[in-house]
């Protein structure tokens, strides 16, 4: 079963290129009252996602002031990822799911890249979700090809929209 807007988000534990491993449910606690973006991309070989994530590198700063927190999850493993955030500037939790177990529970689409004529490599495809400060999802876009993701600004504007639409909506009621 795919998980839908309104959903909790699942919670999940995933080793991190900061060096320690990575709870969802800390995160929530440790931000409480933030929105969460988290971020599925390809891996550490994708010059798209290397973008991508720089991108989200360029306005996180100013998304945290408007309690907005990115993560980032690739199937990549560990020591790769490690040798991109070594390259890369990015200060937001990079994570590792190699075995799948994040991207399966959210229903992430996956692809097969040959690396080598004899090597056949799996990986998700890019994906984002936004979690509401209950722990909700209220938006998903998800992607079977790595091109067509949300801009850093088309995200701030959903989210925008997102949280004034909770606030009419309370306020009605």
């Amino acid at each position: 079963m795919d998980l839908q807007v309104g959903d909790l988000a699942p919670n999940f534990y995933l080793p991190s290129v900061q060096g320690d491993n990575f709870l969802f449910e800390n995160q929530l606690e440790k931000y409480k009252g933030s929105w969460h973006l988290i971020v599925f991309f390809r891996g550490s070989w994708s010059a798209s996602c290397i973008e991508q994530l720089t991108a989200y590198e360029q306005v996180k700063e100013q998304w945290a002031k408007e309690n907005l927190r990115i993560i980032a999850i690739s199937s990549d493993n560990l020591d790769d990822l490690k040798r991109m955030a070594h390259e890369e500037p990015f200060t937001f939790p990079i994570l590792s799911d190699e075995f799948f177990s994040v991207i399966d529970a959210f229903g992430v689409y996956k692809q097969t890249r040959t690396v080598k004529e004899e090597l056949s490599v799996p990986h998700n495809e890019p994906a984002h979700y936004l979690i509401n400060e209950e722990g909700k999802i209220v938006y998903i876009q998800k992607q079977s090809a790595p091109f067509g993701r949300p801009l850093p600004r088309d995200l701030r504007r959903t989210v925008g929209y997102l949280k004034k639409a909770k606030t009419n909506s309370t306020s009605q009621n």
